[in-house]
């Protein structure tokens, strides 16, 4: 195991997924479950490769976002999977980060967190898809120490403190 500090100092890089399923807007839902299924399949208990999502391209900049929860409910609607287009049911209006902002664990956690999104995708100064953060690969890199050392006690500190000579009993 890694020291706490080192996990800090270099946390953007390592807890981007650099390696991530990427399709076309027009392509079959089918063909993109396919995929994912079989990525899911060859690197299982790997954090090299994320099969929980697609990145959806067009002209290498990022339109959308597919992942597995979008694909159960729409079998759930018992959608064709064959018929329909990725473009038809991607996430269009994503919350995104960029490579530089990805360095603070603490503003990563408060973008999962305030949108209640499990997939964070990361990109480069051009805009491009570098990667994704997901809740898995943030625990992968982060102990629950690390999270103490990214905060400062303004934070945490309770600013209405009760003071009473020890003599007092606590129902007083």
């Amino acid at each position: 195991m890694e020291p706490a500090n080192t996990s800090l100092s270099d946390f953007g890089n390592q807890c981007i997924q650099r390696h991530s399923v990427v399709v076309n807007p027009d392509a079959c839902l089918m063909h993109v479950l396919q995929i994912m299924s079989r990525v899911g399949e060859t690197v299982s208990n790997s954090n090299t490769l994320c099969a929980s999502c697609a990145f959806v391209l067009n002209n290498q900049q990022l339109v959308g976002l597919l992942t597995e929860r979008d694909l159960v409910r729409l079998a759930a609607q018992q959608r064709n999977l064959r018929t329909t287009k990725v473009s038809e049911v991607m996430t269009r209006n994503l919350i995104i980060c960029q490579e530089w902002e990805a360095q603070e664990p603490m503003k990563v956690i408060k973008l999962l967190r305030q949108h209640r999104i499990r997939h964070l995708p990361i990109l480069n100064e051009q805009d491009q898809p570098v990667g994704l953060v997901t809740q898995s690969s943030l625990r992968s890199v982060l102990q629950p120490a690390d999270l103490l050392k990214c905060r400062y006690v303004r934070q945490v500190m309770a600013e209405n403190v009760i003071h009473a000579p020890p003599t007092d009993t606590v129902l007083e």
